[in-house]
């Protein structure tokens, strides 16, 4: 019954919601009660005999996954820090400068903010420049940034509008990294107004 609420009180909230597409993916948390409302009646029946089966389970389990993990490591030689060659050509890009404050799209920036070896910190924006606001802190958004990370193959939407930046006359460097482009702003930076006022 309590799985059957969670997920009756999910759809409600998505069909309801004015600002957030209703996405499968939302029920995920929903549906996952369905296996806590398992270990709730597996404590019921089994009682105080529980938690040694409980513990005996996750004994197992931990040692398949650590035995997968030690197989991965040994057959594909996994690397034991993730730095692909095109992050590491941004971060090329920006040693040497006082750049970390930019700006990036929404599937870029905590990706490439978590994985840089420099203390990056990147706003997200859409293709308009009117600031993303999603999942996310305010603290990152300013009225100046240092640089601008374009995902080239995004779509309109997504893709940083890199003709806007260019016309501006304030990119000193362009670094091609792939699919990705590094724009260095001089000083005193990229300026951005309001939400959907564009760049000067």
């Amino acid at each position: 019954m309590f799985a059957a609420l969670s997920c009756a009180a999910t759809v409600t909230v998505m069909l309801l919601s004015t600002t957030v597409p209703p996405v499968p993916r939302y029920l995920i948390a929903a549906l996952s009660w369905l296996l806590v409302s398992g270990v709730f009646v597996l404590v019921f029946l089994l009682g105080k005999r529980f938690r040694y089966a409980g513990l005996g389970l996750a004994l197992v389990l931990t040692d398949l996954l650590a035995g997968d993990a030690w197989r991965v490591r040994d057959v594909r030689n996994t690397a034991p820090y993730f730095y692909p060659e095109q992050l590491a050509c941004i971060d090329r890009a920006l040693a040497g400068t006082n750049a970390r404050h930019g700006i990036a799209q929404y599937w870029d920036a905590k990706l490439l903010q978590c994985l840089s070896r420099h203390r990056l910190t990147l706003a997200q924006y859409f293709g308009t420049l009117e600031p993303m606001q999603w999942i996310t802190s305010q603290r990152f958004f300013g009225e100046r940034y240092h640089f601008a990370i374009i995902a080239e193959d995004e779509g309109p939407a997504f893709r940083l509008p890199r003709e806007q930046f260019s016309a501006s006359g304030q990119v000193t460097q362009s670094v091609s990294c792939g699919n990705r482009t590094v724009l260095l702003f001089g000083s005193p930076g990229l300026y951005i107004g309001g939400a959907g006022t564009g760049a000067r």
